[in-house]
C-alpha cells in the first residue's frame, strides 16, 4: 500500500472549506492512537530516569501548549498539535494513579477506588467541550482540555508538597505493597 493511499481523502464541503471522509477520519484516529502508544513506551522509559511528578508536570504543560496551538487555529500546525496531545496524554492516568496512592498504606485501596471513579470526568468533559464547540467551533472547544491539562500540570509540580514526599525515585519497581 502506498502512503498516498493511506492518507485521508479531502472532499469539498462548501466554498472555501474541505472535510475528511469517514474512512479518512478513521485513519486519523488510528494515527492518534499510534501517537498515544509511542508516547506510552517513550514515557515509560523516561519515567525510569526522571521523577514521576516532574514528568507529569512537564507533559501537562506541554499539553497545555499544544491545546493552545489548536485553540489559535494555526492550520496544519494545529492539526499536528492534536496528535502531539495524544502523545503527551499517554502517561497521565497511570502516573496520576501511582502518585495518588503513593504512601497511603492501608488507605491505598480506597484512594484507588476514588481515582478510578474520577475517570467519570472523561464522560462529562467531552460533553462540555462539545457544548463549547457547538457554540463557537471545535478549535475553541480545546479550551476545556487545556484547562484540565493545566490542573494535571499543577498536580504534578505540587505533588511533593501535597504528598509530603520528594519523589517516587526511591521506590523499587515490583516491590509491591
Amino acid at each position: 500500500m502506498l502512503l498516498r493511499d493511506a492518507l485521508p481523502e479531502l472532499l469539498p464541503y462548501r466554498e472555501g472549506s474541505w472535510h475528511i471522509s469517514d474512512q479518512g477520519a478513521s485513519t486519523l484516529a488510528s494515527v492518534g492512537f499510534i501517537c498515544f502508544l509511542i508516547g506510552r513506551f517513550t514515557g515509560a522509559g523516561l519515567l525510569r530516569r526522571y521523577s514521576a511528578h516532574r514528568m507529569l508536570g512537564l507533559y501537562g504543560v506541554l499539553n497545555v501548549g499544544v491545546c493552545f496551538v489548536v485553540f489559535l487555529k494555526l492550520g496544519w500546525l494545529s492539526v499536528v498539535s492534536v496528535f502531539l496531545s495524544y502523545f503527551f496524554m499517554s502517561i497521565m492516568f497511570p502516573t496520576i494513579f501511582a502518585l495518588g496512592i503513593y504512601g497511603l498504606g492501608v488507605r491505598a485501596k480506597r484512594a484507588a477506588a476514588f481515582i478510578v471513579m474520577a475517570i467519570m470526568g472523561g464522560a462529562v468533559l467531552p460533553k462540555v467541550m462539545g457544548a463549547v464547540a457547538d457554540e463557537y467551533d471545535i478549535s475553541r472547544g480545546f479550551i476545556v482540555p487545556l484547562a484540565c491539562f493545566g490542573i494535571v500540570a499543577a498536580y504534578g509540580y505540587l505533588w511533593p508538597r501535597l504528598s509530603k514526599s520528594d519523589s517516587l525515585a526511591a521506590v523499587r519497581v515490583g516491590a509491591g505493597h
